[in-house]
């Protein structure tokens, strides 16, 4: 559990799953400007992705509202809103935020070097041969390399080109140290999984067994905060803890778990809490933030600042076109596991 990140691209090549409408789909386009178009194939990758983290039940900060009635996840609701309407809806935004990049990238004369067209085409081949679920979708390599150039470098460039040192919208280093002072926090866990190593829930006594164990550690160390460390480095079950012994140090736009991070924030200094997410139960301790972390923090601390503002300035950008028809095909909840060949044409 690693930093705890929830990212659902780690689910998406846990999942193999087949579009029935990928063998035409070389005719389709998703959405464009009038100078850039972006292939479905981009569109599907957001939409497999969201698809793996609604089946999974790990969304984040994401809010589910179960039916009641029914164990599938695509009865429940996220965000107030119906399941397959919620993956279409974010996979649209992140394919618009993906082509209002690319635009602004154009205008701003932002490009790849050679070295990273090759590591991003190189990216692309692995994942090709590493996992079926790209070819069986009909969704090419240059469809995976727009969304690794834009993962990896694009987005970074462009956002660094307004708020990092040289840009026309720079924060300074005082500002910077202000925020991080104020809105980050440095939290300690001891960490009890309840999912195997595949991602698949244990059982219920298995659970339970976890759950009692985390309730005995979070009465030691309710009476006794000095033995946290160690309790820590003999029970957790987060690898994690060997990167960062000192504890996590994020702000409110970090990818964490939304049960650990909304009690990290709602904590004191010097609070112990047990939350339960669905990864497992978290016995967390919220220590007084470290100073002198600032500096390796800096980046963080500045994509908390500003990734509102900027991702709003990409959701706003004008002149794009969408492809409803096309989109409106695609239903995530209908897609099944299946490795049934199909000729990569997007």
């Amino acid at each position: 559990m690693k930093k705890i990140r929830i990212l659902a691209a780690l689910f998406l090549c846990a999942c193999i799953v087949c579009v029935s409408l990928s063998g035409c789909a070389s005719t389709l386009w998703a959405m464009k400007t009038n100078k850039i178009t972006v292939p479905t194939g981009v569109y599907l990758y957001y939409l497999l992705n969201e698809r793996s983290a609604i089946q999974s039940g790990d969304l984040g900060d994401s809010s589910i509202t179960s039916s009641g009635t029914s164990s599938d996840p695509w009865s429940n609701k996220i965000d107030k809103k119906n399941a397959a309407d919620w993956a279409a809806q974010k996979a649209q935004k992140e394919t618009r935020e993906l082509l209002a990049t690319e635009a602004l990238c154009a205008e701003k004369k932002i490009t790849l070097t050679s070295d990273e067209k090759s590591t991003v085409s190189s990216q692309a081949d692995n994942m090709i041969s590493t996992y079926p679920i790209f070819n069986s979708n009909g969704i090419a390599k240059s469809s995976l390399e727009r969304v690794l150039a834009y993962n990896t470098y694009l987005k970074d460039k462009l956002f660094q080109s307004y708020y990092g040192t040289n840009g026309s919208k720079a924060v300074s280093d005082n500002d910077l140290k202000n925020y991080y002072t104020n809105h980050f926090v440095q939290v300690k866990q001891i960490f009890f999984n309840i999912k195997d190593d595949s991602g698949n829930a244990l059982t219920s006594a298995q659970q339970s067994d976890k759950e009692k164990k985390a309730k005995d550690i979070m009465g030691q160390v309710s009476s006794d905060r000095s033995n946290f460390d160690s309790l820590m480095n003999a029970n957790t079950e987060d690898p994690g803890v060997k990167e960062y012994p000192s504890g996590y140090i994020f702000g409110q736009s970090e990818s964490y778990v939304k049960e650990f991070k909304n009690a990290a924030f709602a904590m004191k200094v010097g609070d112990v809490r047990l939350v339960k997410s669905s990864l497992g139960y978290h016995v967390l301790y919220k220590v007084q933030l470290d100073a002198s972390q600032f500096d390796s923090k800096k980046s963080d601390v500045l994509t908390d600042m500003k990734n509102s503002e900027f991702l709003k300035m990409l959701d706003n950008y004008k002149g794009i076109s969408v492809n409803n028809s096309t989109i409106g095909r695609y239903k995530p909840q209908k897609l099944v596991t299946d490795e049934s060949s199909s000729e990569a044409t997007t």
